[in-house]
């Protein structure tokens, strides 16, 4: 998703969750706020996006982009449009425009399923979706 969006994007706003808003939502365990960080700054890096992105913490599911009005894009999951169309919403109300939504395809395990940072978090593929534990062991 963020290299799509570094791809097609002159400047990002990437949102990464407070440690306290990641376990109200999330309801499971997350790295540390400062781990999610540093391993997106370390990725932007290697996509050379680093000096065109800015990193927030996001202690709400909509963060800055209720209310900045330079934002033209939110890119998402099928898995997360409701929350940019919820975010729209709220958007128009506060007399802002509509973002365009970007929907992100999921990206395919070789394991088997999808990519997903739970999937990597329980070991089960790494971060390029290739299988941890032999199939079928758990």
């Amino acid at each position: 998703m963020i290299a799509l969006a570094a791809a097609t994007s002159r400047e990002i706003l990437i949102g990464i969750t407070s440690d306290e808003f990641a376990r109200k939502s999330k309801g499971r365990g997350v790295a540390d706020f400062e781990n999610r960080r540093k391993e997106l700054v370390r990725y932007l890096s290697e996509i050379d996006a680093l000096g065109r992105s800015r990193i927030v913490t996001l202690d709400d599911a909509f963060g800055p982009a209720l209310t900045e009005r330079e934002l033209d894009a939110i890119f998402v999951t099928v898995d997360t449009v409701g929350n940019a169309i919820e975010l729209n919403r709220a958007r128009r109300e506060s007399g802002l425009k509509a973002l365009e939504i970007v929907i992100v395809p999921k990206v395919l395990s070789q394991a088997g399923g999808f990519v997903s940072s739970t999937r990597i978090r329980a070991g089960e593929i790494d971060e390029e979706g290739r299988p941890i534990r032999p199939a079928g062991q758990r």
